[in-house]
């Protein structure tokens, strides 16, 4: 009997713990199993969830396109506008304008001039895009100054996220337009479309309709 005692307090022992073991990986897996949904809308598996002190931002982007996206990301819930005093400002003109082009120049190539825009397709793998929506958000942060002007890029980036996230044929054409618009406005030229909400007319309602569609 004194041999038996001891034997059987082992195998309580070991079962308890065996228990244990199992319920903390239980309570491990329960909650390694879950999925979110970051500011960009995209989800997020397990193994690319988030601790408590980080930012569930895509690791391969800058820190002004994590920015940009979040922002425009926020922008598109309510459309809300910013009344400033001067319709254009410039941190740097000269760079900013070169910068501008640069974007109406890649746009023009990825929609063969405002003709076709199946393009949506594969924007979320094009190594162009990415650097036109960097450069997009460098023209906000970098380039242009405290203005009406900055209402509308908030615009374009509603319609970069919804024309590549959705791969939305309408948004890339509306984001066609808008850069179009405003590039030829800093430029120096008439706008073809008007349809910026800082120098066009009623057209930008047709802008206002359809992202407020998307919410």
């Amino acid at each position: 009997m004194k041999r038996i005692i001891p034997t059987v307090t082992g195998a309580v022992l070991l079962f308890t713990g065996a228990i244990a073991v199992y319920a903390e990986e239980s309570e491990t897996n329960s909650t390694t199993r879950t999925n979110v949904v970051n500011v960009d809308n995209e989800v997020l598996q397990s193994s690319e969830f988030p601790s408590k002190y980080e930012s569930p931002k895509h690791k391969e982007r800058s820190y002004v396109v994590n920015k940009f996206r979040e922002t425009s990301y926020s922008f598109s819930l309510g459309l809300n506008y910013v009344d400033f005093e001067k319709d254009i400002a410039y941190k740097n003109e000269e760079a900013t304008k070169e910068r501008l082009q640069s974007v109406k120049n890649y746009l023009d190539k990825l929609t063969d001039n405002g003709n076709d825009f199946s393009a949506v397709n594969g924007l979320q793998r094009n190594d162009e895009w990415k650097e036109f929506v960097e450069d997009v958000a460098h023209l906000k942060y970098s380039g242009f100054d405290k203005s009406e002007i900055l209402n509308d890029l908030n615009v374009v980036g509603a319609l970069i996220l919804q024309a590549e996230m959705h791969k939305d044929e309408p948004s890339l054409e509306f984001l066609y337009k808008t850069i179009s618009d405003l590039n030829s406005i800093v430029q120096g030229t008439s706008d073809e479309y008007k349809i910026t909400r800082t120098f066009g007319n009623d057209s930008f309602e047709e802008v206002q309709t359809y992202l407020k569609s998307k919410l």
